[in-house]
């Protein structure tokens, strides 16, 4: 492959120069304008400082979960189970890079895929019911699940 690479660097010139969005970007899967200067609503809520708020939101709304149609408004907090029979963290089945969406979705490494249990919407022609409506898996913290979400 190497032997390739400066007809290919040739190729790319434009202008005596490669293009700024070579030179810039590491992903090149994508157009520039899908990935351009995107920043993750997650980061930005953190350097705003409105994390920490939306976290203590959402806990508080445990406290009487309606998070699912089920409406059970039951104390997640205190690790009580409504309808979806999951407590204070949730279940998690699989995780796993996956390689079946269109490329610019999946990179290099595959998107990241997150399969939860005890799925209580129970949706008839549901495709992988045998890992979402059951209590097959791991109880994860938030943490955990982040870090999944990071590998």
């Amino acid at each position: 492959m190497s032997k390739f690479l400066p007809t290919i660097m040739k190729n790319l010139m434009v202008r005596g120069r490669l293009p700024d969005t070579i030179t810039r970007r590491h992903l090149y899967l994508a157009p520039p304008f899908l990935v351009g200067d995107y920043e993750p609503v997650a980061v930005k809520a953190h350097r705003s400082g409105m994390l920490k708020k939306k976290v203590d939101l959402a806990r508080k709304e445990l406290e009487n979960c309606t998070a699912c149609p089920r409406n059970c408004k039951v104390n997640r907090m205190e690790d009580k189970k409504g309808a979806c029979n999951t407590g204070r963290y949730a279940i998690v089945s699989s995780a796993f890079p996956h390689f079946g969406e269109e490329s610019v979705l999946q990179g290099w490494n595959g998107s990241g895929t997150i399969f939860f249990g005890m799925c209580n919407l129970r949706c008839v022609f549901c495709h992988n019911w045998d890992i979402s409506q059951k209590k097959n898996g791991w109880e994860l913290k938030p943490e955990e699940i982040a870090d999944l979400m990071l590998k």
